[in-house]
Parts: structure tokens; sequence; C-alpha cells
């Protein structure tokens, strides 16, 4: 996946506004901040296109883990807090 693709399109998915966060709220990161972390086991990564689209998908971000954006409810509850999370789409 291109550095510029990966700017662009990370993004802190709106979903994971369960614990009340608006979206406006939510902070987006750059190419070279999550360059910085994405060694740490401190990161939980999270590739969050509709599954027909990932599944097709030559662009993925090693490391990421796939979750249905559809049913982000399910899983955004058991996500670890004490984590960084970041989620994106290509």
């Amino acid at each position: 996946m291109s550095g510029a693709r990966i700017a662009c399109l990370v993004f802190l998915f709106s979903a994971l506004a369960l614990s009340g966060v608006q979206a406006a709220q939510v902070p987006r990161m750059n190419k070279e901040e999550l360059e910085s972390i994405l060694d740490t086991s401190d990161l939980i990564l999270l590739d969050v296109r509709p599954t027909s689209q990932w599944a097709v998908s030559s662009r993925k971000i090693p490391g990421a883990t796939h979750k249905d954006p559809y049913r982000a409810r399910q899983w955004g509850k058991k996500l670890d807090k004490n984590k960084t999370v970041v989620t994106y789409c290509a």
C-alpha cells in the first residue's frame, strides 16, 4: 500500500465511538505517525473495509486484522481500551 494512500485513509472508525466520543473528537494520524507505532505491542490495527472489498484487495497493511464494519457494535465492545486502536479502509 502506498504511503500517500495510508496517510489519506487512516482514520479512527466512528463506530468506535461507543464510549460516547463524537466523530469530530476522534483523532486522526498521518502515515509517519502510524509507521512509528506499527511494531509496538500497544497497537490494535483494524482494516474495516466491508468483507467483500477486503477479500479481493491486494492492498493490506501487514499485521492488520479485518473487522466487518457492519458488526462494529459487537467487536468494538471487546477491544482493549488500554491499547491504541487504529482503523483504516483502503
